[in-house]
């Protein structure tokens, strides 16, 4: 999910949007594996939609600690 909002960089054409965690579950503890590309930033090409690049910066978050902004 991507509660915060997006941030566009028209001159790149690249959208930057924040995650935050895999499933409503405030508590991850339940949930299996890295959860990819939850708690991460995407870059995504603006015109196709195309991911150009992911990080996560944390790789199974438990407390529900989403990326604030892009």
């Amino acid at each position: 999910n991507s509660w915060p909002g997006m941030t566009v960089d028209v001159r790149r054409g690249i959208v930057y949007i924040p995650t935050g965690s895999a499933t409503p579950d405030f508590y991850g503890g339940d949930r299996i594996g890295a959860n990819l590309f939850a708690n991460s930033l995407l870059a995504l090409d603006a015109k196709t939609g195309k991911r150009l690049w992911h990080f996560q910066s944390v790789h199974h978050d438990i407390w529900d600690r989403d990326l604030p902004a892009a």
